[in-house]
């Protein structure tokens, strides 16, 4: 029972967090694990959202608790019920999982109830890099010998292209890496340890290696060490906002049909 409960728990809490930064209409009201008055007594609901696109207000109930069953049309019933106690321009939102009954559906369209239908939870999470904030560093004295030798003074270096496509090699001028090899040895270590925190790495050049460039002045750059931002997100779990973009489309095309 716990986990169900923490199940809830936290898809309310990323429903209540997008509300919170929604801004293609005004929130008049939002309200978590409370009770709203109807015409015949109170009703306990998990979310309540009141909006106005500028001309009507809409009052929407979110019911999370059974995100991890399939609902029938008892739940759909309880629901419907506590939407026409409620006076106004009224919708609801049940979570489930895969409701595969046609009847069910429909009635749930034809009473404005989205039916938000998510998967079973994984058994893992599909945890996807993501490197930024990306710097390399040139070795500074091989830098200042160059512009000296060429004559340059302070001609800067330009480096640009995909990770992939830069190049590294060894001073018999041998390719033994590229910039996205050196981004994947440490995905792969993170992923090992199972370390998915944010981190920014140094890796440190302790070799003399160069990286080839595109430059006809500078073919090829001797590095120092190249610094990034390794931080990585679960592709398996959907994102409040785009959850609450779609419910929020459902209850105005309802309503404006």
């Amino acid at each position: 029972m716990e986990e169900k409960n923490s199940g809830f728990e936290v898809l309310s809490e990323k429903i209540v967090q997008a509300i919170a930064v929604e801004n293609s209409v005004q929130t008049l009201k939002v309200e978590h694990n409370t009770a709203i008055q109807g015409r015949t007594g109170a009703h306990p609901v998990d979310i309540y959202w009141e909006f106005t696109d500028g001309e009507v207000t809409y009052k929407t109930i979110f019911q999370t608790r059974d995100w991890d069953k399939s609902i029938g049309n008892n739940e759909l019933f309880r629901l419907l019920s506590v939407l026409r106690d409620i006076p106004g321009q009224v919708a609801g939102v049940l979570f489930t999982q895969p409701v595969y009954q046609k009847v069910t559906r429909q009635l749930a369209r034809d009473v404005g109830i989205t039916l938000y239908e998510l998967q079973a939870p994984v058994e893992d999470e599909v945890w996807q890099p993501v490197v930024g904030n990306v710097d390399i560093k040139i070795d500074a004295d091989w830098a200042k010998a160059e512009k000296a030798r060429l004559g340059l003074g302070d001609q800067q270096f330009r480096l640009g292209g995909e990770p992939k496509e830069l190049f590294i090699y060894d001073a018999d001028g041998l390719c033994i890496d590229s910039v996205q090899g050196i981004f994947n040895d440490y995905i792969k270590q993170q992923r090992a340890g199972l370390n998915f925190a944010r981190q920014t790495i140094t890796h440190q050049f302790e070799e003399t290696v160069f990286l080839q460039t595109n430059d006809e002045l500078f073919p090829r750059l001797k590095l120092d060490r190249i610094s990034f931002v390794l931080e990585f997100f679960d592709s398996t779990e959907e994102q409040g906002e785009e959850m609450l973009h779609r419910i929020l489309l459902s209850v105005l095309n309802y309503f404006r049909q």
